[in-house]
């Protein structure tokens, strides 16, 4: 169907991705100086609608015009729209994972020791070997010390995933309970 530009604000009424299409690939220039009206939040529309083919020529119309401002006010607006609807996207994975404690994975953390006269220091990467990739964001963490027993769990996400890290080690002499501290580094 022919779209007639009248007015900048065309884009923003089309109804379907078609439309704006048209609207943007006008014949005679027409899309193209339109564009120069139209303010670049348009593509946050046109974004979370899951217009694509309209969004790139948006990004295009912007990229012919050479003004500056205007195209990182665009390429702004298509960043934050796009990383929104990654976030959306990676929650909905995420909604995927069991949410039952007893269905969530439990992984065994990789750790690295070193101690002198006076200190333990232990490092833990949370993943199951020290080369894979791991969480980097964690939630709900304990940390108990015994004289014979430290011991550290913890949640978080990985891969859109659900999982429950843990590190269980027995010692092997007696430490003082009470004079450990801890902290993510």
């Amino acid at each position: 169907a022919e779209v007639a530009v009248t007015t900048p604000m065309a884009l923003s009424r089309a109804s379907t991705e078609a439309e704006a299409l048209a609207l943007l690939m006008a014949p005679g220039g027409q899309g193209l100086a339109a564009a120069k009206a139209w303010d670049p939040s348009e593509a946050s529309r046109l974004i979370s609608r899951s217009w694509w083919s309209a969004s790139k020529e948006l990004v295009r119309a912007f990229q012919q015009e050479a003004n500056t401002a205007r195209t990182v006010a665009l390429d702004s607006a298509v960043r934050k729209q796009v990383g929104a609807l990654r976030q959306s996207a990676d929650d909905l994975l995420l909604a995927l994972s069991p949410q039952e404690s007893e269905r969530i994975g439990v992984v065994r953390c990789a750790s690295q020791w070193a101690q002198n006269s006076t200190a333990i220091f232990l490092t833990v990467k949370f993943a199951h070997r020290w080369s894979s990739p791991g969480a980097l964001k964690l939630h709900d963490e304990s940390m108990n010390v015994s004289s014979c027993c430290l011991n550290f769990s913890a949640s978080g996400e990985h891969s859109q995933l659900r999982k429950r890290y843990a590190l269980d080690l027995h010692l092997f002499g007696e430490v003082v309970a009470d004079a450990w501290s801890w902290q993510h580094a």
